[in-house]
């Protein structure tokens, strides 16, 4: 029973009989679904990512990092503050 050829090897073969236009003319063609397949990629990362940030999880947890800082700058504000007034007595 002989083998069956896999796609590539059939496309290997099949090239070598093409002329060097239409050679050319099946590496645009694989360029253009490689660059639709990149961009599809990069649409699927893009709506995860999105996804992601919109989770609830993600806003409670930027918005804790937020009041962190707003307690920080106050903290730093009262300090600078208390020690000015230590400092003029």
């Amino acid at each position: 029973m002989a083998k069956r050829l896999t796609n590539q090897q059939e496309i290997s073969s099949k090239i070598t009989s093409l002329s060097d236009t239409e050679a050319a003319q099946v590496l645009d063609y694989i360029n253009t679904i490689e660059s639709k397949h990149k961009i599809q990629t990069i649409q699927i990362d893009d709506e995860l990512i999105n996804y992601l940030a919109d989770a609830r999880e993600n806003r409670c947890a930027r918005q804790v990092i937020e009041w962190e800082r707003v307690r920080r700058r106050a903290d730093s504000q009262d300090n600078l503050t208390f020690a000015a007034t230590n400092r003029s007595k």
